[in-house]
């Protein structure tokens, strides 16, 4: 995720192209369509913190509108440490990749729809390929791994950001 993230940003390489396709295979590993994704990515960069605008904060402006259970589930996952919220960011963001991909004329972008369907494409053939204890022996727990990461670094680094709202941008 952190490579796929740098090639975002062109961190990886002064070639384009390099950090498209090492960004194209590393949001392949970690299950996200890269070039779907560095466009919301952007826009969060651009809007962070502003509920009505960022796009990552989707979640934060859902939550009021929750249901008591899913409240109380995502609070207990958050508390014993069961990636439940960077599952639901993960969703946020196949949600946010279905949307751009629909607004950009979908199967029109050969790139986006490429985008779309490695990180699928990759993980199905893993998961036919390979035997069932890998499955569970290796691949699930390395999921658990990721998405804890993701808990422990990605979210509490947004949760921390002003909240802002209309057109007001951190400066």
């Amino acid at each position: 995720f952190s490579l796929m993230h740098d090639a975002v940003h062109g961190a990886v390489s002064k070639n384009r192209l390099i950090n498209d396709v090492v960004g194209a295979w590393t949001g392949a590993i970690s299950f996200l369509p890269f070039e779907l994704w560095k466009r919301s990515h952007l826009e969060h960069h651009t809007w962070s913190g502003n509920l009505e605008r960022d796009p990552v904060m989707m979640i934060s402006r859902s939550y009021p509108k929750f249901p008591r259970w899913l409240k109380s589930t995502l609070s207990i996952g958050w508390r014993y440490w069961i990636p439940v919220i960077a599952l639901g960011q993960h969703v946020v963001f196949w949600i946010l990749s279905f949307r751009g991909w629909i607004r950009n004329a979908g199967l029109k972008d050969i790139r986006l729809t490429i985008s779309l369907l490695l990180p699928v494409t990759l993980w199905v053939s893993v998961a036919f390929l390979t035997s069932w204890s890998f499955m569970a022996e290796a691949f699930l727990p390395a999921a658990l791994v990721y998405l804890i990461g993701v808990e422990v670094v990605n979210i509490p680094h947004h949760m921390q950001l002003l909240s802002l709202d209309g057109d007001a941008k951190l400066t």
